[in-house]
């Protein structure tokens, strides 16, 4: 059975990279055919205006700072429709 439906894509946000990929790892088997992780605020916010995601999972607390929550508000409008 060949699935039309376009490549799914993910953005993973994490500063702590045994979490990322490990979320990576369950976005992949939940049917995610691009994953991309970035370990900084910046990085993420290129990423998504690059590429844009459907999906974005952020961690809250970057660096021991709230850049998670701070630098989510951009990505509102670059994620695919």
């Amino acid at each position: 059975m060949t699935d039309n439906l376009p490549a799914r894509r993910a953005l993973i946000v994490d500063d702590e990279y045994l979490i990322a990929f490990d979320i990576e790892s369950s976005m992949r088997e939940l049917g995610f055919d691009t994953c991309v992780v970035a370990s900084n605020e910046k990085d993420a916010i290129d990423l998504a205006k690059s590429n844009p995601p459907d999906v974005i999972v952020m961690d809250v607390y970057l660096n021991g700072t709230r850049a998670g929550i701070d630098s989510n508000t951009p990505h509102r409008g670059t994620m695919r429709r």
